[in-house]
């Protein structure tokens, strides 16, 4: 595997993890008074080890560790499969339908639809801000230094937006399936 593919894997993980961490912070939010219930807890824990020996701490923490995936595993069994499947699509929309749109964006900015906007507000900055750094002489001077200038590699953006927002659509799916 070369270096330029190693990069372009690490670009599609870092915008599907991205995907996962704001889904997933969704579906806890959904339930945060469990979790604050838990953490709470914890605080009480971290605060209670004091002057303990080793041995007495190892036996707590592997009690609170315990104890722990005991909430987990209890707040996965309390709620149904619909409300999962409903939390995981919501979860997933927004960073998803974000990702996909910010590749658009740039595709269409490179594609040269935004130029025209763009030399405007240029050609209004120089007319009321007379210090203004660079001058372009004509639109297609701008256009031509602009096509120089285009974003590449921004295919992750795209790739991990769809197929996020795919997943997205599978959830719902299987959402409207089972409910």
């Amino acid at each position: 595997m070369n270096k330029r593919t190693k990069i372009r894997l690490v670009k599609y993980i870092s915008c599907l993890v991205f995907v996962l961490v704001l889904a997933g912070s969704y579906v806890l939010g959904q339930h945060s008074t469990q979790f604050r219930e838990a953490y709470g807890a914890s605080l009480e824990f971290k605060t209670a080890l004091g002057d303990m020996t080793f041995f007495e701490k190892t036996r707590l923490w592997f009690q609170f560790f315990f104890e722990k995936t005991r909430l987990w595993f209890q707040f996965f069994k309390t709620h149904s499969l619909v409300e999962w499947y409903r939390w995981i699509s919501d979860g997933l929309t927004l960073p998803s339908v974000t990702l996909l749109s910010a590749g658009l964006l740039i595709w269409v900015s490179n594609a040269g639809a935004l130029d025209l906007l763009g030399y405007s507000g240029r050609f209004m900055m120089q007319l009321f801000l007379p210090a203004s750094k660079k001058r372009y002489g004509t639109y297609g001077d701008y256009v031509a230094e602009k096509r120089e200038k285009r974003i590449k590699g921004y295919g992750f953006l795209l790739v991990s937006g769809a197929i996020s927002l795919a997943v997205t659509f599978l959830f719902i799916a299987l959402f409207f399936t089972v409910a």
